[in-house]
């Protein structure tokens, strides 16, 4: 189908918030239900993937 697709997983975070809380309603989602994951899917580029840009320095720090 070349669809791409990327998993987020932030969904929970995004719906606890205020705003979140705003979409679910005016979707009409019940206030109980809680968000997992979110999927973006798309068509991507036809050259391919890009290479990646360099990480940051001290961006990701391990406890």
């Amino acid at each position: 189908m070349g669809v791409d697709s990327c998993y987020i997983w932030r969904a929970r975070e995004v719906f606890e918030s205020e705003e979140g809380k705003a979409l679910k309603a005016a979707w009409g989602i019940p206030e109980e239900y809680i968000g997992a994951g979110n999927v973006i899917l798309g068509y991507g580029a036809p050259e391919g993937k890009r290479e990646a840009v360099p990480r940051k320095e001290d961006y990701v720090r391990r406890v």
